[in-house]
């Protein structure tokens, strides 16, 4: 493919987890996060359905959290671990393993979904090892880079970016158009790292 010379007064880069790659030092890190589905014990069951199993996050008293969501039009029961970003290893997003492993990505959060949701079935019916990309504080990063004032970052989501497209979309648009945002950006400023 041939290389295309373009210039530009400024540039927006949301690249998730390569955003640290292409913008080196925002203290990212992408992380293989397993997106669960599971279906109910009895098919005919309504308890699931999105409008009785509404988004919930879970901190169980045995420490080990839980996160999820309901099924719409029968998709599956979105059922996860809440993990410390901590406890989870930065990857190369180019290396990320894209296997399933049975032992590793299913068993713990299998043992769980048993233990806590008992009108579930505990095996999932699916699992899609998929990427986020945690920033130092969990926050996400947005804005212009001190160094760089014409580079624009949109990133480090910890996996809510989709949730949240519309609004970090609307605030990149008034970052580039240099309009007042609509709301406050310091706790999003990728400077905010030192």
């Amino acid at each position: 493919t041939p290389m295309v010379d373009m210039r530009a007064a400024q540039v927006v880069v949301a690249a998730g987890a390569w955003l640290g790659t292409l913008v080196p030092g925002l203290w990212l890190a992408p992380r293989r996060v397993p997106q669960y589905w599971f279906r109910p014990r009895d098919p005919e069951s309504d308890e699931f359905t999105l409008d009785r199993f509404p988004a919930f996050i879970w901190q169980r008293h045995d420490g080990v959290g839980l996160w999820g969501h309901g099924s719409a039009e029968d998709f599956g029961i979105k059922v996860g671990l809440g993990p410390a970003a901590a406890d989870r290893a930065a990857i190369d997003p180019e290396e990320m393993d894209r296997y399933i492993h049975l032992d590793t990505d299913v068993d713990e959060l299998t043992a769980q979904v048993a233990r806590a949701l008992p009108g579930l079935e505990p095996r999932p019916t699916k699992v899609i090892a998929c990427m986020i990309t945690d920033s130092a504080d969990g926050q996400f990063l947005v804005g212009r880079l001190p160094s760089q004032p014409r580079v624009v970052v949109a990133g480090g989501d910890s996996g809510h970016g989709f949730k949240h497209a519309a609004g970090v979309g609307e605030l990149v648009a008034q970052i580039v158009a240099g309009e007042r945002p609509y709301c406050a950006t310091d706790f999003l400023d990728p400077a905010r790292f030192g």
